[in-house]
């Protein structure tokens, strides 16, 4: 498990950990393979002997045996640890929770929250509703611009809830309380419905599409691209796209959402188009843009 800074290790709320039904990373390790992270302070105060105490408690229950250890090709470590010692249950809600292995059901085809981050989107939303998953195809790029303290990400977003009971989570199909991951035809893991306050009853709204972190730097709106950095009008080969869009029903079946509707930020920056109905692609849209030019200064 990587971590930016120890605060992430021991602040914050309700964590929506997700359950991996595979060998699963699960020790804290720094860039220069030390086996702990040791930190002087959190948000800039410093640590009291009990806090560093309670910190090396933290660090004992987070630092799992490792069974096998593996150095990815950016040269972090993955700890291996047993299916059962994962971090994801060190959760107290997931006390005593059972693993799944699989779902119950694979549904089967029948043929946006506020954030605090200067955020951008450009999206594709359904209507109202109730929802139990989502399932598409979208083309990946690398962007050529994206600036060191900013993102740019294309993906999915199921959410339910309100204000302080808000709940997202990125992608997957919803099987009794569990949302699981798929890709492909891989099984990836899943968040137990036990971590949610709304969610697991369930989706009210489902979103796809494309968002960027604009951090104004300068005063100028960044250049960070969106997608492919082309605008949706552009077209296949040029901008990015999801097709083939479905939704999962309160009957677990797999249907085209009727009704969607776009949004967009600023269209002379980032954009969105609805493609052709009636193709091999389905309900499908393009999206994307290069931020900062002669129309968004």
């Amino acid at each position: 498990m990587k971590m930016s800074r120890l605060s992430d290790a021991i602040t914050g709320g309700r964590q929506a950990a997700a359950v991996l039904p595979t060998w699963v990373g699960g020790s804290a390790r720094t860039n220069d393979d030390r086996g702990d992270i040791i930190s002087p302070c959190v948000y800039g105060k410093e640590f009291s002997d009990h806090q560093e105490i309670e910190v090396e408690k933290l660090l004992k229950l987070l630092n799992k045996p490792a069974r096998k250890s593996i150095k990815s090709e950016d040269g972090d470590i993955i700890d291996c640890v047993p299916i059962h010692s994962q971090p994801a249950f060190d959760h107290p809600l997931l006390k005593n929770h059972t693993i799944q292995m699989r779902p119950s059901f694979i549904p089967e085809s029948t043929s946006m929250y506020t954030k605090t981050n200067p955020t951008q989107y450009a999206i594709m939303n359904s209507r109202r509703g109730k929802y139990f998953g989502t399932k598409f195809l979208v083309n990946v790029w690398k962007p050529e611009e994206v600036r060191s303290n900013e993102f740019s990400l294309a993906q999915t977003w199921l959410a339910s809830g309100h204000g302080a009971n808000i709940n997202t989570i990125e992608a997957g199909l919803q099987s009794g309380e569990n949302w699981w991951l798929r890709v492909g035809e891989e099984l990836v893991g899943y968040w137990p419905g036990a971590l949610f306050t709304s969610l697991g009853d369930g989706a009210t709204r489902v979103q796809w599409g494309g968002e960027i972190v604009n951090v104004k730097t300068g005063g100028k709106h960044t250049i960070t691209d969106m997608g492919s950095g082309h605008f949706a009008d552009e077209g296949v080969k040029k901008a990015s796209y999801f097709r083939n869009i479905m939704t999962v029903d309160g009957t677990n079946t797999l249907t085209e959402p009727q009704g969607v509707f776009p949004k967009t930020t600023n269209d002379n920056c980032y954009n969105i188009k609805a493609g052709d109905g009636g193709t091999a692609w389905g309900l499908n849209f393009f999206f994307g843009g290069p931020g900062q030019n002669e129309r968004c200064p």
